[in-house]
């Protein structure tokens, strides 16, 4: 399965790389308040999200926007020091809805679409617990952002993104909980191919 997502993807960033109108790609690291559902006292908890993204303009308002991003998730207690620390490579897949006129320094966005993430490790405290946990997490994000132009097809990307599980995270029936997160990544976008 996670093979091919992977293949999927970079298929993907292939084919828009071969028939690039606008595409550009960079790196993006961020900030993480995460939580999992239905946990009893749990609480947020902080985690870094760093990695890589490519954009894809269609026309001047719609886009594609692909993130493979190693994101820290998870959720503490409120009643002793318990942290459970999900570490994923989160692969989310966003159609954008840009606004303004392409010629524009700054473009505020909307975006919108599903994630999958690949679980890397899990643990509570010092001790491993991977195996208490499924290892593929699927879910939606929806966020808003701004692109700004720092210098022809050169931009710095922000994004505010809110990501809700689908699927339980447990590897059991008897315990449930999806992940949620709000995060905000910045990131900087080079371009490829023709304009």
């Amino acid at each position: 399965m996670i093979k091919v997502v992977l293949t999927s993807i970079l298929l993907s960033v292939a084919y828009l790389s071969i028939n690039a109108q606008t595409l550009s790609i960079g790196p993006m690291i961020g900030v993480n308040s995460s939580s999992i559902s239905e946990v009893e006292n749990g609480e947020r908890l902080m985690g870094l999200s760093a990695g890589i993204f490519a954009n894809y303009s269609i026309n001047e308002k719609i886009g594609l926007n692909v993130k493979a991003l190693f994101s820290q998730m998870g959720v503490s207690s409120s009643v002793s020091d318990d942290k459970i620390r999900l570490n994923y490579v989160q692969i989310p897949l966003t159609g954008v809805y840009f606004f303004g006129q392409t010629g524009d320094k700054f473009r505020p966005k909307v975006f919108l679409g599903p994630y999958v993430g690949i679980l890397l490790g899990a643990k509570n405290g010092d001790i491993d617990i991977k195996e208490s946990f499924k290892s593929v997490d699927f879910g939606g994000q929806a966020g808003l952002g701004f692109n700004y132009s720092l210098k022809e097809r050169t931009w710095l990307n922000v994004d505010l993104g809110y990501t809700a599980g689908f699927t339980n995270v447990f590897d059991t029936e008897i315990v449930e909980g999806k992940n949620n997160a709000l995060s905000l990544n910045i990131g900087l976008s080079f371009p490829i191919g023709a304009n």
